[in-house]
């Protein structure tokens, strides 16, 4: 796998801490090219608070590396906003995005993830618009595309809806239809949350909601 650190070293992390304008300036994404950048999320630490971190590197999708990447629906923003401090850099992300990363942690073990809030210069409209072209195959090349239905609630909602895509993957509906009526007795289950568009030739799936997952090959 070719990893691309930066326009100067190969270096492991830098000791300085970037604002968030350097973070991207530092690690480029060459034009005319596929590459991507992928976030490594750190362990939760003991004395961290649960508080998220990482680090970004550059990576080429012509190089085959292996990584995972999330599906999700950004949600309203919050003031003040969670963040996810990368190279000592604080990055503001949405809290339905800070709670994927928090249950990717767990699920991803240590596989690089690419989650496009903070893989992709958000202040740099050039470079969103170059990777929004490379999704197609970023979904497809991914190892696992995880998809985010949002928090567990009382209801038991969430086990609902894994229940339901279960039963949809065997059915090989999964993502094109999903049996919203049938013998589970209700009439529609996160309807208005589960807005499925995967690329098509991914390897595996994984369907998180709350503390539920589904993986579906």
């Amino acid at each position: 796998m070719q990893v691309i650190s930066g326009p100067a070293t190969t270096s492991a992390t830098p000791s300085f801490v970037f604002q968030p304008v350097q973070l991207y300036d530092y690690q480029p994404l060459p034009s005319q090219s596929q590459c991507i950048r992928l976030l490594k999320l750190d362990p939760d630490k003991k004395h961290s608070n649960g508080a998220l971190s990482g680090k970004l590197e550059v990576v080429d999708l012509q190089s085959s590396p292996r990584f995972s990447a999330l599906s999700y629906v950004w949600g309203e923003p919050s003031n003040p906003s969670p963040t996810i401090s990368c190279h000592g850099c604080h990055i503001d992300i949405t809290p339905n995005c800070h709670d994927a990363l928090m249950a990717l942690r767990k699920l991803a073990r240590g596989v690089p993830v690419w989650v496009d809030a903070i893989c992709i210069n958000q202040r740099d409209t050039s470079e969103k618009e170059t990777q929004i072209q490379l999704m197609g195959e970023i979904y497809t090349c991914a190892k696992t595309v995880y998809i985010w239905l949002g928090r567990d609630d009382q209801s038991g909602s969430a086990r609902k809806a894994i229940a339901c895509l279960k039963l949809a993957s065997q059915l090989c509906l999964c993502p094109v239809g999903l049996p919203w009526h049938g013998d589970f007795g209700w009439k529609s289950v996160l309807k208005d949350r589960i807005k499925l568009f995967v690329g098509a030739y991914s390897l595996r799936l994984a369907i998180c909601c709350g503390r539920f997952s589904l993986y579906v090959s």
